[in-house]
């Protein structure tokens, strides 16, 4: 079989469980992960054939593509602010939205050298290793409940080659958080209510850790009060608190900011419109 035709039929699988876009994007990253081949060779080397362990290769990451299995589980990568991350089913695969907080943090910190970051809730890392990674010789902190999140957070800082400070922490609980100071306390929380899970795509339900995804019921803003209380305490005079968060509760979250005691509060928006970030100032 060809290179041309492999890809096809690739794209073609993948379009069944999303959009044509992500459907191109899905398969050319399949076709670089096993083949090597960049966007470009999948259409000058069309023509060549493709080995029959490397096809059979294909066929059966296909297969798991037409279940529904996020792409990044079955490569065990995912792209983040640049940067190719390790990811597996225990942790929340990166977003292209959290990105965004990422750079909106260091246009905040601009050139200042040394600052003290914690990453609360940090998942595989994205966030914690893409600031080691922006700013200048940062000292940063990443927490998380869980282990197994750890272990791959810990695996990304070392082959990205950025000093990180780990910790197993439960962000509830203030007593098991480092004690700081810190310049900027960052966290994209668990914030979707349980109601919303009936218009989640099954590929999201099914596979990523719900840990990760879901906001106690009736209860949306737990992690961000839990957060804010402890940013409150360890938070350096004109340090920086900054959220990804629910649209939908944006304007609560920017009340119990201020509630808080934070002032200078900002909804900012992602690049689809919605009102994505907060950033507060103590």
């Amino acid at each position: 079989m060809t290179v041309g035709k492999i890809y096809r039929s690739l794209r073609d699988t993948a379009a069944q469980t999303t959009d044509g876009h992500e459907a191109t994007a899905i398969a050319r990253n399949v076709m670089e992960a096993v083949t090597g081949m960049q966007p470009v060779d999948l259409v000058t080397r069309s023509g060549e054939e493709v080995m029959p362990s490397t096809a059979a290769r294909i066929a059966g990451i296909a297969a798991r593509i037409a279940k529904g299995e996020p792409v990044q589980y079955i490569l065990g990568e995912a792209w983040f602010h640049g940067l190719k991350l390790h990811v597996a089913p225990g942790v929340l695969i990166p977003r292209p939205e959290t990105s965004q907080l990422v750079d909106i943090l260091t246009d905040i910190a601009g050139d200042r050298p040394d600052l003290d970051i914690i990453d609360l809730g940090t998942g595989s890392g994205a966030i914690a290793v893409a600031l080691a990674r922006s700013l200048r010789f940062p000292n940063v902190t990443a927490v998380d409940i869980s282990t197994d999140a750890l272990d791959i957070a810990r695996k990304n800082a070392g082959e990205l080659g950025v000093k990180i400070t780990f910790a197993e922490a439960d962000m509830l609980k203030e007593e098991s958080l480092p004690r700081g100071p810190w310049d900027i306390v960052v966290s994209n929380p668990p914030y979707i209510a349980p109601a919303e899970a009936a218009d989640m795509e099954r590929r999201v339900l099914d596979y990523e850790p719900h840990i990760a995804l879901f906001a106690p019921e009736g209860n949306p803003l737990c992690f961000y009060r839990a957060a804010a209380r402890y940013a409150a305490l360890t938070l350096k005079n004109g340090g920086v608190l900054a959220f990804e968060s629910n649209p939908d509760y944006a304007d609560d979250l920017k009340t119990m900011l201020r509630q808080a005691g934070f002032h200078d509060v900002e909804i900012q928006r992602d690049f689809c419109g919605r009102r994505r970030f907060a950033i507060a100032r103590l």
